[in-house]
């Protein structure tokens, strides 16, 4: 009879163990969103290639490789190494190193010593609230983050002064980054979108460094900024260059955008290529490459 009763607690146990391991792979730890936060984005681009209108590579002394950033994946789903460039080809800041997570800390490590690059600090929501670039030696710079009711982000502030503020149309898309300031010193980039193509993109900007750290935020996947039209234009006052540059060329594939070419009205100066490689996945073994 005891052995009877042995047996039977040792199947309940067995059965209870294997209804625990089912639900703890149907929502990792890693993947749950705390209620009232705002849903990541379902898909981030893995690698970003840029290249010159005629193909050829868009690169330089700084940073000689074709790509604007690639970047790998550990088992738990999450960056663990990536490999960028951050502004014009000519004068551009670049991270190469390790991911690296501690709590709510995130860390880039660089690649051949023990420096950190670039430290962010998350909210429960798994955004960034704060960040610390320490590029080169003696040069550090700080930012904080804040959200606007939707979890969209609203204000990106600098320890050197600077502040910038993010506009957004009725379908997310971001419209206008501005300084808030009124007449002389006013600076803003704005966009404007074909909202009869839906489709889901990034649009890491070539030609200056302004927006580096909230960019360096969007390829590590913490920052969603993802449109959700495909964009035609932008005007820059921020800094050089400054104008109108329009987007073309686009190739969707399954809601994506997998490439655009983006140049100056009329085909005046020099045109860039951009094509993106998205994954999907929860994991880096698991992911839908398109």
């Amino acid at each position: 009879m005891q052995a009877s009763n042995f047996i039977k607690l040792r199947i309940c146990a067995l059965i209870c163990a294997v209804l625990l391991s089912v639900q703890a792979c149907k929502k990792p730890d890693h993947w749950h969103i705390p209620p009232g936060c705002a849903k990541p984005a379902a898909c981030n681009v893995e690698k970003m290639l840029v290249t010159l209108e005629n193909d050829s590579e868009y690169n330089g002394p700084r940073y000689p490789a074709p790509y604007k950033f690639y970047k790998t994946y550990g088992p738990d789903g999450r960056v663990n190494f990536i490999d960028a460039f951050i502004g014009p080809m000519w004068t551009s800041l670049y991270y190469t190193g390790t991911v690296q997570y501690s709590g709510n800390q995130v860390y880039i490590m660089h690649y051949a010593f023990p420096d950190t690059l670039f430290s962010v600090k998350l909210n429960q929501c798994g955004q960034p609230v704060s960040a610390i670039s320490r590029y080169n030696p003696g040069f550090v710079q700080q930012f904080t983050y804040s959200y606007d009711r939707k979890g969209r982000l609203s204000k990106v502030v600098w320890s050197s002064g600077y502040t910038d503020h993010y506009e957004y149309d009725q379908y997310d898309n971001i419209v206008r980054i501005h300084n808030g300031v009124s007449g002389e010193g006013a600076f803003y980039i704005s966009y404007t979108y074909n909202y009869s193509r839906p489709a889901k993109g990034i649009y890491l900007e070539q030609d200056f460094l302004h927006f580096y750290a909230t960019e360096l935020l969007e390829m590590l996947g913490l920052l969603n900024l993802q449109s959700h039209h495909l964009r035609t234009s932008m005007t820059n006052t921020y800094e050089y260059p400054t104008g109108t540059f329009l987007y073309f060329d686009h190739v969707v594939q399954n809601g994506y955008v997998q490439s655009y070419r983006r140049g100056e009205p009329g085909g005046a100066g020099m045109r860039v290529k951009s094509e993106h490689t998205w994954n999907c996945g929860n994991t880096g073994g698991n992911s839908q490459k398109y």
